[in-house]
């Protein structure tokens, strides 16, 4: 092995091959030029494509599809179980990484993945190997969080409600909440989850003079009150929430967070939005409660099925705003996870700890 200093750290000198899988998201030559600086520590790019050509729905649908089976043998695509036999990092988008690729790579050291969650990559097998898996949490923090606070305006205030009615040629200005038509100023804000996410939604809220409630047993009294909010209980948040807003992970093959019982505790007049996860909510529930006007209305941003169904039931109610999962695009959320894997990246070439590793103590 032979070994070289730069900037005074030693850095291993035999060249490490780097596949780069890219699928409709990102071109091959997009990957490489945005981790091209890490040519400097002697790594070798070599790119396979991911099915680049197929379709926004098939994209869509495989993707649900992981979420829902995980990282499954019959989601990989066909040729990468030759591609990584003599690699040694592997980075993907949302290309599943099974045992099967990972006992392919016999040289396989780390694992980097261009997203904000990892369940594309089978961590107990990459564990089994020794092999961390990193992530780029945060990629799209920022998109969603904006969105979300979009959401809650446009539909409190029927900011698409009424300009679909004037591309009809309606004069319209009373809508179905003209009854609790008020400002955010005052308001309770609920925040379910508050990771990178939901955090941020708290902090771009802050101007609206606003109080924040926010339901996470997984993050600190401490924490929470950094930002200026409160920490409680879940059925405390639905019952003072005028905005439960959703930002929680939701793992294959649980409850939803928000049924039936959860719906009968928010206010009539209350809001929920969700950016995060269909999974998050039961949709037959939140169907019946706006439909009954046992909440004042939802904003959606994700569904079980996508692209949507056109005899989906929730085109039919006058209190929801539904967009086609939009939350997390931006130019900004294509660039970030480079620059957030990359440094990971960096950081396991020089030998350093990792920050993002996903699947070691």
């Amino acid at each position: 092995m032979i070994n070289k200093k730069i900037g005074g750290i030693r850095i291993r000198m035999d060249k490490r091959k780097v596949l780069l899988v890219n699928d409709r998201s990102f071109t091959a030559q997009e990957m490489i030029e945005r981790l091209e600086w890490l040519k400097e520590y002697n790594v070798e790019f070599t790119n396979f494509p991911d099915r680049p050509d197929e379709s926004e729905g098939d994209f869509q649908e495989r993707m649900l599809q992981m979420e829902v089976h995980g990282p499954s043998e019959e989601l990989a695509p066909s040729g990468l179980i030759d591609a990584v036999k003599d690699i040694n990092i592997l980075v993907v988008h949302f290309t599943v990484v099974p045992p099967s690729i990972i006992d392919a790579a016999k040289n396989l050291e780390f694992i980097g993945v261009l997203r904000g969650g990892w369940e594309n990559v089978d961590l107990p097998a990459a564990s089994k190997r020794g092999i961390p898996v990193s992530n780029s949490p945060g990629r799209s923090a920022d998109a969603v969080a904006d969105f979300t606070v979009g959401l809650m305006i446009c539909e409190s205030k029927n900011i698409v409600r009424s300009s679909i009615a004037l591309r009809q040629g309606l004069w319209k200005q009373r809508y179905v909440n003209k009854n609790y038509l008020y400002n955010l100023k005052g308001k309770t804000i609920g925040l379910v989850g508050f990771g990178q996410i939901g955090s941020r939604v708290a902090k771009k809220l802050s101007g609206f003079e606003v109080n924040i409630l926010t339901y996470d047993p997984y993050v600190s009294k401490e924490v929470i009150q950094d930002f200026g909010c409160k920490k409680t209980e879940l059925d405390t948040l639905l019952k003072g929430s005028d905005f439960v807003s959703l930002h929680y992970r939701y793992n294959k093959g649980e409850k939803p967070i928000i049924g039936k019982r959860e719906l009968s505790l928010m206010k009539p007049t209350a809001y929920l939005i969700n950016t995060a996860r269909e999974g998050l909510v039961d949709s037959d529930a939140l169907y019946q409660a706006l439909k009954d006007r046992k909440i004042g209305g939802a904003a959606l941003d994700v569904f079980k099925t996508e692209p949507l169904p056109k005899d989906y039931p929730f085109f039919d109610l006058e209190n929801v705003t539904l967009t086609p999962h939009l939350a997390g695009h931006s130019l900004d959320s294509m660039t970030a996870p480079f620059e957030i894997l990359g440094k990971e990246i960096e950081r396991f070439l020089k030998g350093e700890s990792l920050q993002f590793v996903r699947n070691q103590d």
